[in-house]
């Protein structure tokens, strides 16, 4: 109840806000640009102010319109988080201009036919005016830019406490299913097996089993990896993963796109749900595709369900979304057939790692 009257209170202040700008811009600051033209004389008819005030009115109305017109098509149409610079370059240079064209045109249009001024006159006073109006529209551009990157930078700050809650989570959860005791003893039972019957196995198996451990602390700072050094950890992974479940699991990789950017222990969240939800048995195979498309990654499997697993959206699955929603407009992408079940993850161009 506190936060909907919060939310209540914001949209009402704002309003008030828009309501005294719309006031100030239209009615109050081009009356009181008259004013210091025309002084006492503006109040000497209620004709003589009526058709003064109504060139302010005019005036003042073109060039509110005008503004609001680009600040939101800049606001909307433009991707400030992405390329600030160049997005902030031609709102500047649109304000500008139309400050320019406006405090031209309305003071030359408006001056002959309501105020009935010619010649250098009407020119003298387009020209004034265009400069009181490009002082006003610089002001405005100012207030606006403020305001908007004021709003900018805390829509960024929140994004950033976001993705950071919800890539500790992730780390938090890949960390815990690695050291948790049923895939530990799955592991050192596994190991016992191995080492009976082939000591460099052996040792290979403690090798990777330790890569794995590694990799996950390894990147609990970082928000991208490198899809090749991804790739990697999870041959590592699936080594482990096949030496328990045998011949049944089946993992192929076709991916060349390796020095692109995807988020840490995204491909091993995919593939480990792939494992834990469906049967893996020689006579029943799961075969785990990782394929590129377009700048997608693509894990693919088989699907053999089993009946166990309630048919629900896996939580790492759900956060992996969480995660890109906060750093990519590219949505993950989920399509499940009665025989396979595909997840896709965007790839990022950035040199971010």
């Amino acid at each position: 109840m506190k936060h909907l009257f919060v939310v209540m209170t914001r949209k009402n202040s704002n309003k008030i806000l828009v309501t005294v700008a719309i006031f100030l811009s239209v009615i109050v600051i081009p009356t009181l640009i008259i004013y210091i033209f025309e002084g006492n004389r503006l109040f000497s008819s209620w004709l003589y102010y009526w058709h003064h005030a109504s060139y302010g009115l005019s005036f003042g109305l073109v060039f509110w319109l005008g503004n609001w017109a680009i600040g939101h098509f800049t606001a909307t149409r433009l991707n400030w988080y992405k390329d600030p610079s160049r997005s902030n370059t031609i709102s500047v240079i649109a304000f500008i201009v139309y400050g320019i064209i406006a405090g031209l045109g309305v003071p030359l249009i408006l001056g002959h036919y309501m105020l009935h001024i010619t010649g250098k006159q009407l020119i003298n006073h387009a020209v004034f005016n265009a400069f009181i109006a490009l002082s006003i529209d610089l002001v405005v551009v100012a207030v606006y830019f403020s305001r908007f990157l004021t709003k900018a930078m805390m829509e960024a700050i929140e994004k950033g406490e976001q993705l950071e809650k919800v890539n500790l989570i992730a780390k938090y959860e890949a960390l815990k299913n690695q050291v948790n005791p049923h895939f530990l003893f799955n592991s050192l039972n596994t190991l016992a097996g191995v080492v009976e019957q082939d000591q460099k196995k052996a040792v290979d198996f403690i090798k990777r089993l330790s890569n794995t451990y590694r990799y996950v602390l390894d990147q609990r700072d970082k928000e991208l990896i490198a899809v090749e050094k991804e790739l990697r950890f999870v041959n590592d992974f699936m080594h482990l993963a096949k030496l328990r479940h045998g011949e049944g699991l089946i993992l192929n990789t076709a991916v060349n796109s390796v020095q692109k950017q995807i988020v840490p222990l995204g491909i091993q969240i995919l593939v480990e749900n792939c494992i834990k939800h469906n049967i893996i048995e020689d006579d029943f195979p799961l075969t785990i595709d990782i394929l590129e498309e377009d700048d997608y990654l693509i894990v693919k499997n088989n699907l053999q369900k089993k009946k166990s697993i309630q048919s629900t959206v896996p939580l790492g699955l759900e956060n992996l979304k969480n995660r890109y929603s906060l750093l990519s407009n590219v949505p993950v992408v989920v399509t499940e057939t009665p025989d396979t079940f595909v997840v896709k993850i965007p790839m990022l161009n950035t040199n971010a790692e």
